[in-house]
């Protein structure tokens, strides 16, 4: 049976590969959750009655969504550098990322990189929002219940 919670509230975080401190970006308003593909090889041989595959490795899949955020906060400001000058990565993986859930208890944590951080500006009420991308560089942890 699926867990019933919501999402409201649900906050992206990311913190440099070298440090401990999570920096919160921004409260997620959209998100496409982390998944994960495994590819395929034809494994067929000239004795094959049929086709053959076999699985190969896992592909971690790119995070998408939008958020509200505060241009003035720290970790918008170094997601933002992270777009500008990827050179400013402290590791080769990237950042260690999360994705909290409202409940605190429900989190997705993976490794990887911005691919797009783009603001959207203010609305009339004075809502500032982002369209983000992360690229999964590891294996991602899902919520367990």
């Amino acid at each position: 049976m699926a867990n019933d919670y919501g999402v409201k509230g649900t906050v992206l975080q990311f913190t440099a590969a070298s440090t401990s401190a999570y920096q919160v970006v921004g409260q997620v308003k959209t998100i496409d959750a982390p998944g994960m593909k495994v590819g395929k090889r034809n494994a067929t041989h000239l004795t094959s009655a049929i086709k053959a595959y076999r699985a190969t490795m896992g592909d971690p899949q790119e995070i998408r969504g939008s958020l509200v955020y505060d241009p003035s906060d720290e970790g918008v400001k170094i997601a933002a550098q992270r777009c500008t000058t990827p050179s400013s990565f402290n590791s080769n993986l990237g950042d260690n990322f999360q994705i909290v859930l409202p409940t605190t208890t429900k989190i997705f944590s993976f490794v990887g990189f911005f691919t797009e951080f783009t603001p959207r500006g203010g609305d009339e009420e004075g809502t500032w929002m982002a369209d983000f991308a992360i690229q999964a560089a590891s294996t991602i942890t899902y919520p367990t219940s």
